[in-house]
Order: structure tokens, then C-alpha cells, then sequence
């Protein structure tokens, strides 16, 4: 069944990976202690969330541009349950947005394969990762 769903680029795979996303990023908030539900509160935890998806989506993005991966969502549904097994990843914030610069990073070195502008894709990685 999931081979099925996840076989082909389809727009129900991000779906799915959101919501997959969302529950872990729920159960990894849930055990924090929490302030009151303010507005402030909410946006900034919505921001929190919105970086923990475009994490996933560039994932996504880094292994269909390199083609890494057949025309399959695999990465993206493996980088969720990922999320999802190892709550602690989304209860830290630091953790979240390290992920975030280090798959930037990951992105340029991966582009170091096409060699085209090679002095650009060495340097721009490791002052992202600085």
C-alpha cells in the first residue's frame, strides 16, 4: 500500500508527509512546557512548524533536482518518520534551524557533482555551515 502511494510524485504524498509532520511536531511540543496561548505564542510556534516543513520540501528539493532518487517521494516520507521517531528534533529550536542551514549547506555540496561553477558551489557551503 505504501509502495503504491509513494511509488510516484503525487500531490497526496505531501499530504500525508504533512500530516505526519504535523503529529510529530505536536507530540514533540506537547511535553515542553507551554506559556499561555497567546497570538505571539501560536505564530511563533506556526513559524517553528513552517521551518520543520520546508525542511522536508527541501529534502524533496536536493534529491529531485540531483537526481538522487527515481521519480519516488520515498525521501520525504523516510525524513518525516524521522521527524516523527526522534521527537527530541522538534522540541529544540536550535535543532530545527540547525537542520535547516545544514541541508542548505548539503545542497550546495551535493551540486559540487554538475561542476558548473565550481568556485561558487565550494564556498557558498561552508559559510552557510559556519
Amino acid at each position: 500500500m505504501i509502495t503504491s502511494i509513494f511509488s510516484k510524485s503525487q500531490p497526496i504524498n505531501f499530504i500525508i508527509v504533512f500530516f505526519i509532520t504535523l503529529l510529530a511536531f505536536v507530540v514533540g511540543r506537547l511535553g515542553l512546557p507551554t506559556e499561555h496561548f497567546t497570538a505571539l505564542f501560536i505564530l511563533e510556534e506556526l513559524g517553528l512548524f513552517c521551518v520543520c516543513y520546508a525542511s522536508i520540501l527541501l529534502v524533496n528539493f536536493i534529491v529531485s533536482k540531483n537526481s538522487l532518487s527515481r521519480k519516488s517521494n520515498y525521501e520525504i516520507l523516510l525524513f518525516s518518520l524521522f521527524l516523527f521517531t526522534l521527537t527530541q528534533t522538534t522540541s529544540n529550536i536550535n535543532i530545527l534551524f540547525s537542520n535547516f542551514f545544514v541541508l542548505l549547506g548539503l545542497r550546495r555540496v551535493i551540486s559540487l557533482r554538475s561542476q558548473i561553477e565550481v568556485n561558487k558551489n565550494y564556498l557558498m557551503p561552508h559559510f552557510g555551515l559556519l
